[in-house]
């Protein structure tokens, strides 16, 4: 049977590379919690939370990585309805 690799936790991972996933999760969650600078910080933690994905063929599977690019890019699309009503006047 094929093995899948599986999920190791970030302090058995080599490299500061294995903390991009919990930070982009923590990232985009502060970027919700705090308005001010919300889409920059939602930037960055979908940026980590891809590079994170793409570092190693293991890490695709860390769940961090993935709820922090996907609320992260959530918060850009509100972000963006925000402002299109604002600029639209409604």
């Amino acid at each position: 049977m094929h093995d899948l690799p599986r999920s190791r936790p970030v302090k058995d991972r080599p490299g500061k590379a294995a903390w991009f996933g919990p930070l982009s999760l923590a990232l985009a969650l502060l970027s919700w919690l705090v308005p001010v600078g919300s889409p920059g910080v939602a930037a960055v933690a979908v940026t980590l939370g891809l590079l994170s994905t793409a570092t190693d063929r293991v890490y695709r599977l860390d769940w961090t990585a993935v709820a922090g690019w996907i609320v992260g890019a959530a918060q850009l699309a509100f972000s963006l309805l925000l402002l299109v009503m604002e600029l639209t006047g409604h």
